[in-house]
């Protein structure tokens, strides 16, 4: 068949080799008890396995194009094989290593599955397989699942966050990445204050393409340093480190997904001019839903309105409206608000509606595609990318009635392609929060980055649980938010016009909360996001005044 790829020992990988396979326990398949598996195939389909195979580095980079789609094939049909006779569902995410023994049809891999409990296992497979010119026949011979020997070291982004368990390719295992107990507070009190906010004018820190990730297994072979700039040579597939569960805990509240139909199945896949394409090992789509509706559906998220960002079209999912609106349906159900929620309130819903109808998720095209508006609204907004983004006070293209998504890239592909060259890349919200930019939606989302989208709570503050009769103020110098020792204390009262929230004034210096302290046509209150915020610092110039945190207290004590 042409050239064969084997199997290596890479101890650093803790790849297990063919010498120590035989300790493993292999569930044997006499031919009796093997089902053979047959499957037809087009040149077309040969020609999408291998385009997707060849342009990157891999065990089937290599091998003849006939040989190369038997592999591949073979991967799929085993993984399936073994999926009905041990009643369990594996998707083949990574083919690490493959061999053909042409003398016995014998076709040897190591592969990565994913389960759909979101588990990922190595496994070893033997399979006899033979290719035609029409069609592929596999029979399971052996399989087993590698076990774990011992644990695998952290890499890069994985390794500052601090994880505490990463998998076979140093990225961090779904689920450890450590809490953040003040970044954590800081986020959740920048989303309670925008309670009253109509959803498209609440600013959401946003994951982009949140499915292309490392600990999904996108992008194993990555080595582009972080941050850039980046050798032109190097490789960088996966836009984010950490997995879609990661990312809403830490704060993440709009996730950025892009639906592709390809090789029979919906899947996410980050298939662009710039990318390597929708290709055969993708995660599917369903698996994605089913993460972020668990996440959705546990009890510690309760009330957590997030957004889900569909990048689509009729070339991403060809009318397959079923497959995108049934696993919204089955791991959503009642709590998205629909279109038809939307109809019948005849406007966007604050966060405090939405809460209240229990309906916590968002989900959203960019354009009018909508596969039938049964959960996905249209789009709403403008987006641009990083690089046309300017500061305070110009903001880009912000202004008081624009809704605006930035958007970036990390990826790079050798000399083809660098994305933050040509899009540019968020390395700190803090810009875009001062600006009020609603969606700044950056890669590589880490805890540090996450960190620059604080503008309330200083470092370390609050500085004791807060109660329901706490007092907050904004500190003149480091314009950050303190919890009171006393509220007794005679501070200017931060007051916001009542037909104009960008207009602030210095209400007289009194104890917290004092009824005459703000001027006719003003009342006390606080900033609900960053550009707010900017607004009463340029007010209060350099003095301490007190904020209006009573009525938000509630959700946060």
């Amino acid at each position: 068949m042409g050239k064969t790829s084997t199997f290596r020992c890479h101890l650093d990988l803790h790849h297990i080799c063919y010498l120590l396979l035989g300790t493993l326990l292999l569930l044997n398949h006499a031919s009796k008890s093997s089902a053979t598996i047959q499957e037809l195939y087009s040149m077309e389909d040969q020609e999408a396995y291998v385009k997707y195979y060849k342009q990157f580095p891999g065990p089937l980079q290599n091998f003849t194009n006939d040989a190369l789609l038997m592999v591949a094939k073979c991967a799929e049909l085993t993984v399936k094989e073994y999926n009905n006779q041990s009643q369990v569902a594996y998707q083949l995410r990574h083919i690490t290593k493959a061999r053909i023994e042409e003398q016995d049809n014998l076709v040897k891999l190591q592969v990565v599955v994913e389960s759909d409990s979101h588990g990922y296992h190595e496994m070893y497979f033997e399979a006899k397989s033979i290719l035609t010119t029409k069609y592929i026949t596999s029979s399971m011979t052996k399989a087993a699942v590698i076990p774990k020997k011992g644990t695998h070291h952290c890499d890069k982004l994985s390794s500052k966050a601090g994880c505490t368990e990463c998998t076979l390719f140093k990225r961090c295992v779904k689920g450890h990445v450590p809490s953040h107990p003040w970044l954590d507070f800081a986020l959740k009190t920048q989303q309670e204050i925008q309670i009253d906010q109509e959803f498209p004018k609440v600013q959401l820190l946003a994951a982009h393409n949140a499915f292309n990730d490392r600990a999904d297994h996108y992008g194993v072979l990555d080595y582009c340093p972080w941050p850039p700039p980046y050798d032109a040579a190097c490789l960088d597939l996966a836009n984010q480190e950490f997995s879609l569960t990661d990312m809403l805990n830490m704060g993440i509240r709009s996730l950025e997904i892009d639906p592709w139909w390809c090789f029979g199945k919906m899947r996410m896949s980050h298939a662009s001019e710039h990318a390597i394409g929708c290709g055969p090992t993708d995660r599917l789509f369903v698996y994605g839903m089913k993460e972020i509706g668990e996440w959705v559906h546990k009890p510690e998220n309760a009330g957590i309105i997030i957004r889900i960002y569909f990048e689509d079209g009729s070339d991403h999912t060809k009318g397959h409206d079923d497959l995108i609106n049934g696993p919204i349906k089955k791991y959503f159900g009642d709590r998205v608000f629909t279109p038809t929620d939307m109809k019948q309130l005849g406007r966007w819903p604050t966060l405090r509606e939405m809460r209240n109808l229990n309906k916590t998720v968002l989900v959203t095209s960019a354009n009018s595609y909508t596969h039938g508006s049964v959960f996905i609204q249209e789009g709403y907004w403008n987006e641009y990318i990083r690089n046309e983004f300017t500061p305070y006070p110009t903001c880009g293209q912000a202004s008081s009635s624009s809704v605006l998504r930035y958007y970036c890239d990390s990826t790079n592909y050798g000399p083809f392609w660098n994305g933050p060259k040509q899009t540019g890349v968020i390395l700190d919200f803090s810009e875009f929060m001062k600006c009020g930019i609603q969606y700044p939606a950056a890669d590589q989302i880490n805890p540090k980055l996450l960190e620059t989208a604080v503008w309330t709570w200083a470092k370390g503050q609050p500085s004791q649980p807060l109660t329901i009769q706490s007092c907050v103020f904004l500190d003149g110098t480091s314009h950050r938010w303190y919890l009171a020792p006393s509220c007794d204390t005679l501070l200017p009262h931060a007051c916001i016009s009542s037909s104009n929230s960008t207009v602030w004034v210095l209400g007289s210096k009194a104890s917290y909360g004092d009824i005459n302290a703000c001027p006719k046509g003003f009342h006390f209150s606080l900033p609900v996001n960053g550009f707010h915020q900017q607004k009463l610092i340029e007010v209060a110039s350099n003095q301490s005044v007190w904020l209006n945190m009573t009525s938000y207290l509630p959700q946060l004590v």
